[in-house]
């Protein structure tokens, strides 16, 4: 796809049905206008896009990057990369290797997923965010014939060439799921929702429902969410609360948290164990810099091995989870299990 949009955002690729991985990506920005009078951030707006991937479906993204420059190894709009390759990025080709005026600046990257492919296993969505007053629209597609009119008219542009590996799969989708709400009295007591151990934040509930919220990296869809409440946890917060589902062949499972996003608060950690076999830490790096783009969704992949507990004379398996979150920001919506089809 080509565009001569440099505001909105560009879809990169987008594909379900199937498994496979991104191998590189290649993109041209042409006659880049640089805005004068403005800090250096700003001035090439365009690069300021942020990659944002969601994978396997998950709402809120699994990826996101900081700028389209720094998406491919570069930083402060490019500077000093005219013209150098490297082992799997480069940018190969450069209009100007100036930035004393106001003329038009082109550059030509890439970058090969070769040492770190970015695999998926239903499907994958990966645009480039928009920028300036067109944020949340869609940059308009172009032909290539009216892309190189525009080019080689001198009128800013943008193309990239993707490729990727994709095998369409005929079973994609959950057998089964089972959700908690957490805060919800119903879902919790159906859920066996129990609080341990009470920490400062004493596991309390809280609501957002004054406002819609959106997820993070979600800006191309720009869906909203509403609901009644959630429980807040800090460190020294110990909960738990089963899952149940029917027993199945599938051979592995999904478990989403849904959870609030404090602006400007990073970095939410948590132990947690399945069945009384440790997990590990659940970790999310990404925050939140507005409150409207405050929601997150993360997924972690659970082997048939962790679910071999079942319910006495029935064909229910039940999953027992703990957490012990680490950080103070750790806000549960909703947590769901799901066995997936191989």
């Amino acid at each position: 796809m080509d565009s001569g949009n440099v505001d909105g955002w560009r879809k990169v690729l987008d594909v379900s049905g199937g498994w496979g991985h991104i191998v590189s990506l290649s993109m041209e920005v042409d006659n880049l206008v640089p805005v004068l009078g403005v800090p250096l951030a700003y001035r090439w707006a365009a690069l300021q896009a942020d990659p944002v991937i969601h994978v396997d479906n998950s709402t809120s993204a699994t990826v996101m990057g900081s700028g389209l420059e720094d998406y491919f190894s570069y930083a402060h709009g490019f500077a000093g990369a005219e013209n150098t390759t490297y082992a799997f990025i480069g940018v190969h080709h450069a209009g100007k290797a100036t930035r004393s005026s106001s003329d038009p600046l082109t550059w030509h990257c890439y970058r090969q997923h070769v040492l770190d492919p970015i695999t998926f296993r239903f499907s994958v969505r990966f645009f480039m965010e928009g920028t300036g007053s067109k944020f949340s629209s869609a940059a308009d597609p172009l032909d290539y014939r009216e892309h190189r009119r525009l080019r080689s008219a001198g009128l800013p542009t943008l193309a990239h060439v993707v490729l990727y590996y994709f095998r369409p799969s005929l079973m994609t989708l959950p057998l089964s799921c089972d959700c908690i709400w957490l805060g919800n009295t119903t879902s919790e007591q159906q859920h066996q929702f129990q609080l341990v151990q009470h920490g400062s934040a004493s596991g309390g509930t809280f609501s957002l429902s004054d406002l819609p919220r959106r997820f993070i990296g979600d800006i191309s869809h720009n869906r909203t969410f509403m609901f009644t409440s959630g429980r807040a946890f800090s460190t020294g917060d110990v909960f738990r609360f089963e899952l149940s589902l029917p027993t199945a062949s599938a051979k592995f499972y999904r478990l989403r948290r849904t959870s609030y996003s404090k602006p400007r608060f990073w970095n939410d950690r948590a132990h947690w164990s399945v069945n009384d076999i440790s997990q590990g830490i659940w970790f999310v790096p990404m925050g939140s810099l507005s409150d409207e783009y405050s929601l997150v969704s993360d997924d972690h992949i659970l082997l048939r091995h962790h679910l071999l507990f079942r319910k006495l004379d029935s064909n229910i398996i039940l999953a027992r989870f703990e957490f012990q979150p680490l950080s103070k920001t750790w806000n549960d919506i909703s947590y769901e299990l799901c066995s997936e089809l191989d």
